[in-house]
């Protein structure tokens, strides 16, 4: 072996001897140093970018569906002008001169006037007329005239006595309205004239040859009215009436037996709105004066409530309330100096509607109130009372009323029952003396039952 290539061996030996020693070292401080990655990464964050692109819709025209113009056709006897046209100042028509007024028909027209005139007879020789006008003087104001005449003779209410009934009676009003979208007013002056006999007098039954006697009554008026319309609706109305009626009770005597009697009276409606709720308030006076034969004596009685809505559904409604009623009147009219008759109560309005089914309504109610009478209400419920007239009212603390309406098309049906209490209530009765008593106040206990019909054309 040469010399170089010994050297050359042995180089590459020592060198073969050295390396693994570093190499490993090297690698034995690498792994101490190392970390291995995180398996389960905590934050993961993906960058990019992302482009949505949709295809776009395009609508292609409706066309062919349009009805095409209509040419008009021009017939070739018939050709435009083409030629220049003028026309001198001179040649043209004045203008016409503007109308002075408004010609008849286009003014507005004043309302219609009206009237009926109406007679007849009948058996009994038996006569009415009746007659009405209405004049407008203005569009909201009005004149109105009514007259009504009913009368009877040769009716022989007994057999074999020449004894005959006649009666008239004459009832005339003059009355003036103004209306207006929110208020309305109305005043009128009327008057009644009545005659007849009085062939249902104890004596005159029990002997009919007897002249029977005659009674004549005459009462005059006015009224005034006031109505409002809008958010607040109301109705306030004053009357005052004067009547005196004369009856020959003796017919051996010219002397007439005469009352009189003098009335005022007031009522006032109004309804209005407190939070959504309408109330209704409801008041009316009267106060009384009877004169005459008999001594002078004075009544006056109150009747005042108030209601408001409890439940208002589309099937059940109920309003409720209360009423307060007073009156004071004399015991006897007859008596100088008689002791007064006065009462006062408090006492609950109301009333309830359920619908029980389609066009069928139940209801029920208490309506208690006052009907004060005069010397006309006296002779119109019972034209044969001698006495002066009771001044006490008729009073209702208890007015009840149940019943069933049932609507079928033009046809309404109702059945009702109901019971009333009067502390105060006029009668009349026939006593053992030869004169018929009329008008004392005394209590009663009515009711009713019974059906109601009523049809309804349109």
């Amino acid at each position: 072996m040469s010399l170089p290539r010994l050297r050359f061996l042995c180089v590459v030996c020592l060198l073969a001897w050295t390396l693994p020693g570093p190499v490993l070292a090297q690698e034995e401080g690498e792994t101490d140093e190392q970390q291995l990655p995180e398996i389960a990464p905590r934050e993961i964050e993906i960058r990019g970018e992302l482009q949505l692109s949709f295809p776009s819709l395009q609508r292609q025209p409706l066309r062919g569906f349009a009805t095409p113009p209509t040419i008009p056709s021009v017939p070739p006897t018939r050709t435009p002008y083409v030629k220049s046209y003028k026309q001198e100042l001179d040649v043209l028509p004045e203008s016409l001169p503007a109308p002075e007024s408004v010609s008849q028909p286009v003014t507005a027209q004043k309302p219609p006037k009206r009237g009926v005139l109406e007679f007849g007879g009948g058996r009994y020789q038996s006569r009415f007329l009746t007659g009405r006008l209405s004049l407008p003087l203005t569009e909201n104001q009005r004149l109105s005239f009514r007259a009504d005449y009913r009368g009877t003779d040769g009716h022989s209410p007994f057999d074999g006595a020449d004894l005959s009934t006649p009666s008239d009676d004459i009832e005339g009003r003059v009355q003036f309205e103004h209306r207006h979208e929110t208020v309305s007013f109305m005043a009128d002056l009327h008057g009644t004239a009545d005659r007849y006999t009085l062939y249902g007098q104890p004596s005159v039954v029990q002997n009919p040859s007897a002249s029977a006697p005659n009674r004549t009554g005459r009462t005059g008026g006015t009224t005034l009215q006031l109505r409002t319309h809008g958010s607040l609706e109301s109705d306030l109305q004053i009357s005052y009436d004067r009547t005196r009626y004369e009856t020959e009770l003796d017919p051996t005597s010219d002397a007439a037996t005469a009352f009189s009697d003098g009335r005022l009276t007031g009522r006032a409606d109004v309804r209005f709105d407190i939070s959504n709720t309408e109330v209704r308030l409801n008041v009316s006076g009267a106060r009384s004066a009877l004169g005459g034969d008999e001594p002078s004596s004075t009544a006056s009685s109150i009747d005042g409530g108030v209601t408001v809505p409890f439940l208002d559904t589309d099937r059940l409604s109920v309003r409720g309330g209360g009423r307060l009623l007073v009156f004071d009147a004399p015991v006897d009219p007859s008596i100088a100096g008689a002791p007064s008759a006065s009462a006062e109560f408090i006492v609950p309005e109301g009333r309830a509607e359920l619908a029980l089914g389609e066009g069928i309504t139940g209801h029920v109610q208490n309506t208690p109130g006052i009907n004060p009478r005069g010397l006309a209400d006296l002779y119109t419920t019972n034209p044969f009372a001698e006495h002066a007239p009771s001044l006490r009212p008729d009073l209702f603390t208890t007015d009840a009323e149940a019943g069933l309406t049932a609507t079928l098309g033009l046809v309404r049906l109702q059945a009702t029952t109901g019971y009333r209490y009067a502390p105060s209530y006029q009668f009349f009765e026939t006593p053992s003396g030869p004169r018929l008593t009329g008008g004392e106040g005394r209590r009663g206990l009515p009711w009713h039952l019974g059906p109601r019909w009523r049809n309804r054309w349109r």
